[in-house]
């Protein structure tokens, strides 16, 4: 089950009983009374807290059993935040091998770094410095397998700031080093 916490952090509570819609998105909640799931915003009849579980997102909710609210429509919820991280990923997906730092992404989406860094992770389950490495790796990997450059120059054409850096996080994510993983798969 992955329902957050049984007890519900004061902060998650006060959002559901002060229909705060800046916390959609971040949190639903369901009551365990109806098994109906809502977005923190919703205006219905305030809950009783021991009836009150909180869900990471709707596919937690669901897979818990619960329906959507047929009040704030939790199912058809798009978070403002989300088209802006969609657009992020993006331009990320299409300039991976430059140099990006949080503060580019910031000035991209116009979100300060602490927001940016927690919506992203709570979107795409990971940093977007381990994102964007995740993008160069798969790109990496097909150079290695395509190409016959150099292990530096494929770390530097995918964006590695430096060789022992690109070699450290690819054999951290592959179990390889980008050698052992041209020799083994490459084809002959």
């Amino acid at each position: 089950m992955s329902i957050l916490d049984q007890n519900i952090p004061s902060e998650y509570w006060n959002a559901i009983i002060t229909n705060d819609a800046s916390y959609d998105g971040i949190f639903f909640y369901g009551v365990k009374t109806t098994n109906i799931y809502c977005r923190p915003s919703c205006k219905s009849k305030e809950p009783r807290m021991e009836n009150v579980v909180i869900f990471h997102d709707q596919d937690d909710a669901v897979h818990n059993q619960f329906r959507p609210c047929k009040r704030c429509r939790p199912d058809l919820f798009i978070h403002p935040n989300e088209e802006i991280l969609n657009e992020l990923v993006e331009w990320i997906d299409h300039h991976y091998h430059e140099s990006i730092t949080l503060e580019k992404l910031t000035s991209i989406s116009n979100i300060s770094p602490f927001h940016l860094q927690r919506m992203f992770t709570l979107s795409k389950k990971m940093s977007p410095l381990h994102y964007i490495n995740k993008i160069r790796l798969e790109k990496a990997t097909s150079f290695l397998l395509n190409t016959d450059k150099s292990i530096t120059a494929i770390g530097m054409e995918v964006g590695f700031s430096n060789s022992s850096y690109f070699s450290t996080f690819f054999k951290k994510e592959t179990g390889f080093t980008p050698v052992m993983f041209r020799n083994n798969h490459k084809k002959k």
